[in-house]
């Protein structure tokens, strides 16, 4: 019986650590299919609309798999806690690019990557410099 608490503990453990992650991922997956976003008509507003959407989408998923991590493994130390959220947010953000490569109508592009990680960098010094206060 303990063994069987302990497993479902686990799954908890689990599944609130990356459910957030999974949920926005999914969002992210899901629009990144679609062959064309509503958005401004005017380039570029329309340009700066998406990059920005980049900025702050990225950055709340880091936020959550930063959580996720710290969550998972709580004995990490922070430089190894944050190197773990980079190497995961990449491989989303490549990932993100390369599957709306494959989607009809859309493009990659190797700057959404680049302002992904932007996004997530900016969102998690932002957050330590709030919660350092």
């Amino acid at each position: 019986m303990q063994m069987v608490k302990g497993w479902f503990k686990a799954i908890g453990t689990v599944l609130s650590a990356w459910l957030p992650v999974i949920f926005l991922y999914t969002a992210i997956y899901w629009l990144s299919s679609q062959p064309k976003l509503p958005g401004p008509e005017d380039d570029l507003w329309r340009f700066f609309w998406f990059k920005t959407a980049h900025l702050l989408v990225y950055g709340l998923l880091t936020l959550l798999i930063h959580r996720g991590v710290k969550k998972q493994w709580s004995g990490l130390a922070l430089s190894q806690s944050l190197m773990t959220t980079g190497v995961i947010l990449i491989a989303l953000a490549i990932h993100d690019e390369w599957h709306q490569s494959l989607v009809l109508g859309r493009t990659a592009a190797a700057t959404d990557v680049l302002i992904d990680i932007v996004g997530g960098l900016l969102a998690l010094f932002s957050f330590g410099k709030f919660k350092s206060r």
